[in-house]
C-alpha cells in the first residue's frame, strides 16, 4: 500500500509528511474554493525538492495543465472538474 498526504501548503509540511513515511506528497493546484490552494509559484517552492506526487487541477484546459506539469514534475495529476484533455 502507497500512502499520499494532499493538500500539503508548505515546504516544512511537505517534509514532516515524508519524514512520517508518507509515498506521495500531494497539493491543490489554484482551486480557488479549497483553503489549501497554493499558486503554481507556490508549489514550485515545494516541486524544487521533488517532493509532489501529485497535483489537484479543478475545470483547467489542457494548456494550462501541461504548462503546470513542465514546471511542477508531478509523479501524477488528480483532474476534480471536467476537464478536457483534447486540445
Amino acid at each position: 500500500m502507497k500512502v499520499k498526504i494532499c493538500g500539503i501548503t508548505t515546504l516544512a509540511d511537505a517534509f514532516l509528511a515524508a519524514e512520517a513515511g508518507a509515498d506521495y506528497i500531494g497539493v491543490v493546484v489554484e482551486i480557488k474554493f479549497s483553503p489549501r490552494c497554493l499558486s503554481v509559484e507556490q508549489a514550485k517552492v515545494i516541486a524544487k525538492d521533488r517532493l509532489i506526487g501529485s497535483d489537484s487541477f479543478f475545470n483547467w484546459d489542457a494548456c494550462q495543465i501541461k504548462r503546470a506539469v513542465k514546471e511542477l514534475h508531478p509523479k501524477a495529476i488528480q483532474l476534480q472538474g471536467q476537464e478536457s484533455l483534447l486540445s
